[in-house]
């Protein structure tokens, strides 16, 4: 994992709790290494604790991406946790994922 997710660790934490994301895992270039800070872009994976497809679900994920764009100054990418299982890319992502934050108590939504 590269250093600008670990040293934000507390902030991504705190934003996982006010949103309802129990479990945030990074994928691809940031958690191999081969991250490019000119180029590449942040890409996570999040279990929300209602992933409910209502209207309130899509502005809590895109709040989270925008707090995250924010914080780490480069472009995100978000997917689902129930997107990712059972679609062709789960594979690949399996082989890089690593938990940036997984929350010990379900969050209060």
């Amino acid at each position: 994992m590269i250093p600008l997710i670990s040293a934000e660790s507390a902030a991504v934490a705190a934003w996982c709790r006010r949103l309802g994301v129990l479990r945030l895992d990074l994928f691809g270039s940031a958690a191999t290494g081969a991250f490019d800070p000119a180029r590449s872009d942040l890409d996570f994976v999040a279990e929300f604790a209602d992933h409910t497809p209502t209207g309130t679900y899509a502005d809590r994920s895109l709040d989270f991406a925008d707090a995250l764009e924010a914080r780490f100054k480069h472009r995100v990418e978000i997917v689902s946790a129930t997107a990712v299982r059972g679609s062709r890319s789960a594979a690949e992502i399996a082989t890089t994922r690593q938990p940036v934050h997984v929350e010990s108590q379900p969050a209060a939504v």
